[in-house]
């Protein structure tokens, strides 16, 4: 694996009503900022996201979702963020 990997992994409801993504710091070095973007989700619904490690919560559009998407940071290597996202 190359340094400074990272690992993405997505799954998600059918209808695209829910879902989890997470990110994985593999050999980071120092703080990451990335922009997390669901696939299969549906631009007129409008989702309640979670940010795992601080509970954060908020309200976003699936068009937003899209495009800019989900800013999160990973500060270390071998850090990791669960994103939960669910329509509302």
């Amino acid at each position: 694996m190359p340094a400074g990997g990272l690992c993405i992994n997505e799954i998600a409801s059918e209808d695209g009503g829910a879902g989890a993504l997470t990110a994985i710091a593999l050999g980071l070095s120092g703080r990451r900022e990335i922009c997390i973007r669901p696939r299969g989700i549906d631009p007129e619904r409008k989702y309640e996201i979670t940010l795992d490690n601080s509970r954060a919560k908020f309200e976003m559009s699936g068009a937003e979702l899209m495009a800019p998407g989900v800013s999160i940071t990973l500060p270390a290597s071998f850090t990791s963020e669960l994103v939960l996202y669910r329509a509302i």
